[in-house]
């Protein structure tokens, strides 16, 4: 099962904006396992139900809690390590007039700590910094430089040691004005690129979305010089199955377990073979 760890600005957007049941169709339909921690379950849930102003989002939230499909991962000792180690880490990236920054609060370290817990590949953050962390942390000091308009150091051991941490993640996603239509999340691995995720919003489909991430996932992956993708999808989805097609992948076999019930199958798209016909 897939498991995506999210934050609380994320879990809060999508409440505000009604987005949570969306949530529950993924989690139903393509098998997916949301997770907050404990921490982000406080934020946007114990406090807030108590104001007036923010009750209705936090109910939602907490729904989603109770209903399941959105699911709340207890601190433990472990955690809480985890936690503090990676606030180490983020706390030694860079400096500003010779004082360590800090890039993340201990909320945002628990989800990133609680997503190598799990051995989740796939978080869902909406704060800026910490995206900016995972998606590209070389380009760290051009961000703060922007934001704090002084010099930043960056510290390459440090950040070598957060990439070795979530380096292998990478998010894509469409937007139409200022909402989100959908999203594709690879990862790489070696020569190997898989593709963990594919969504389009229901109102938004039919426009070409779909086709135009897996486009520019498939671009971003011949770049990264992979030599095969390889995804999942559901036997009964004709929809997806016929993209997959069209893009140049091949079914190659059954994966060994369903999801939800659903009989699930391997394809395989070989970037090498295709580059050598082109040539040719």
């Amino acid at each position: 099962m897939k498991t995506i760890v999210v934050d609380s600005s994320s879990i809060i957007t999508l409440s505000s904006s009604c987005l949570i049941r969306l949530m529950k169709h993924l989690a139903n339909e393509e098998g997916i396992s949301f997770v907050i921690p404990e921490s982000v379950y406080n934020e946007s849930v114990k406090r807030p139900v108590k104001i007036k102003r923010f009750e209705l989002n936090a109910v939602r939230i907490r729904d989603a809690v109770e209903e399941g499909y959105l699911k709340l991962a207890r601190t433990t000792p472990e955690i809480t390590r985890e936690m503090h180690r990676m606030h180490d880490i983020t706390m030694r990236m860079c400096t500003i007039r010779g004082r360590e920054c800090r890039l993340v609060d201990l909320g945002e370290a628990e989800t990133l700590a609680l997503a190598k817990k799990l051995g989740s590949d796939t978080l869902l953050i909406d704060e800026r910094t910490t995206r900016t962390l995972i998606e590209g942390p070389d380009r760290l000091a051009e961000f703060l430089k922007r934001r704090h308009g002084v010099p930043v150091q960056l510290n390459k051991s440090a950040i070598s040691e957060f990439r070795q941490e979530f380096g292998h993640i990478k998010v894509f996603a469409k937007k139409t004005g200022s909402e989100l239509a959908g999203f594709i999340e690879i990862e790489m691995i070696e020569n190997l690129a898989r593709i963990n995720a594919l969504s389009v919003q229901e109102k938004h489909r039919n426009m070409g979305f779909a086709k135009e991430l897996l486009e520019h996932a498939l671009d971003y992956i011949r770049k990264a010089q992979a030599e095969k993708v390889v995804l999942l999808v559901k036997t009964t989805n004709e929809r997806a199955k016929k993209l997959y097609q069209q893009s140049g992948f091949e079914f190659i076999g059954m994966h060994d377990k369903p999801i939800d019930g659903s009989q699930v199958e391997i394809w395989e798209k070989d970037l090498s073979q295709a580059e050598t016909d082109y040539l040719n």
